[in-house]
């Protein structure tokens, strides 16, 4: 008798969150349209992330069953001009500032934090750019590991970002 196991994986969807999501009502009808096709949570960008109280936000997803499951951090990266591997020390050490405030903000959600454009864009010397993106990491992950916030390396094409443009690279880039 062959018998056909199934795995439901839980869906999440990547999208903005307004600064008015509590009266928005589009935004408060999407969520709806999520929670009716069986959703399981979201991936939240937003601009300015200390302009909401986190635990605010989990409530208000949780009125329409569904989690934050990851902050995605590229509207806060493209915001601020921030870049995890940059040249300038300056850029650089504010961007690991703000990634210590969003690993405060999501810390006790079950949520991680998506490094994506905050990986930095493309330049020429790509060695260069990964060591210091690989730095950022080391000093940000003591607090990441403390607070149980998972942060995750995006992979992307090789026009968004020099630092992981494949599966190869972002392990590599981990290792």
């Amino acid at each position: 008798m062959n018998t056909i196991t199934t795995t439901r994986f839980p869906l999440a969807i990547q999208t903005v969150l307004p600064e008015d999501y509590r009266v928005n009502a589009e935004f408060q009808s999407h969520m709806r349209v999520l929670q009716e096709q069986g959703f399981a949570g979201v991936e939240l960008n937003m601009a300015h992330p200390d302009r909401f109280d986190c635990g605010d936000v989990v409530s208000f997803l949780r009125d329409f069953d569904l989690k934050l499951t990851m902050f995605a951090s590229g509207l806060t990266a493209k915001t601020y001009g921030l870049s995890l591997s940059s040249a300038d020390d300056v850029i650089r050490g504010q961007a690991i500032d703000k990634c210590r405030e969003i690993i405060e903000f999501v810390a006790g959600t079950g949520a991680g934090i998506i490094f994506g454009f905050f990986k930095g864009g493309p330049v020429p010397d790509i060695q260069e750019a990964r060591a210091r993106f690989r730095d950022s990491i080391r000093q940000l992950a003591p607090q990441a590991q403390e607070k149980q916030v998972k942060l995750l390396v995006e992979a992307t094409n090789r026009y968004e970002s020099s630092v992981a443009n494949s599966l190869e690279d972002t392990v590599d880039l981990i290792r």
